[in-house]
């Protein structure tokens, strides 16, 4: 098999999508199955995320095995984690507040919105990340099994914009081979199969 050489075109930056880029619903919604399938009506859109996007997380570790000299004569991999942190920035955004804090704890009317601040509960959500690749690609990942595990302090000042940090963790799922996220890379916006 021959040997291709590096193209600068296969790399690339991410961009936001002008219609959304992270999405959410309960756990068990059907999941889409490619980079450009509509999202089901069960999902919704968190908003605008904020300028330092969405850094990805994976953590391995593994075990050494050693003999009595001291040399290392196995290593293997002993655990997988994957999750992200981004910061949602439409702090008056319904459904930005039900993902930070729950749709339980959110209730929005004419006068206005009310947000209990409450323990976050332990039900994880599917969450789908979609961006654009420089070469227009269309980039998605789905996480079936999504729990939020962290929150992010926020500063009340006027020099200061308001957003809510949260962090999530991947569980593996029986739904997606038993990965913890899935990705899809598809055709570009507009263009044929």
């Amino acid at each position: 098999m021959a040997l291709t050489s590096n193209d600068a075109k296969n790399a690339s930056y991410s961009k936001t999508q002008v219609t959304g880029t992270v999405f959410f619903a309960p756990a068990g919604t059907p999941l889409p199955k490619s980079a450009s399938e509509a999202l089901g009506s069960v999902f919704k859109n968190a908003g605008f995320i904020g300028k330092d996007g969405i850094s990805w997380k994976v953590k391995t570790e593994s075990s050494s095995m050693q003999e009595m000299g001291g040399r290392t004569i196995k290593t293997e991999l002993t655990s997988y984690s994957e999750g992200c942190t981004f910061t949602l920035m439409e702090y008056l955004r319904s459904e930005a507040n039900e993902l930070r804090y729950g749709a339980a704890n959110v209730s929005t009317s004419g006068a206005g919105t009310t947000i209990y601040h409450a323990m976050p509960t332990s039900t994880p959500l599917v969450l789908v990340i979609d961006t654009i690749l420089s070469d227009g690609s269309l980039d998605r990942i789905v996480a079936p099994s999504a729990l939020m595990t962290e929150v992010g302090d926020i500063k009340r000042a006027s020099s200061e914009e308001l957003g809510h940090e949260v962090t999530f963790e991947f569980s593996p799922s029986t739904a997606i081979n038993n990965a913890t996220s899935v990705e899809y890379i598809g055709k570009k916006s507009g263009e044929a199969a």
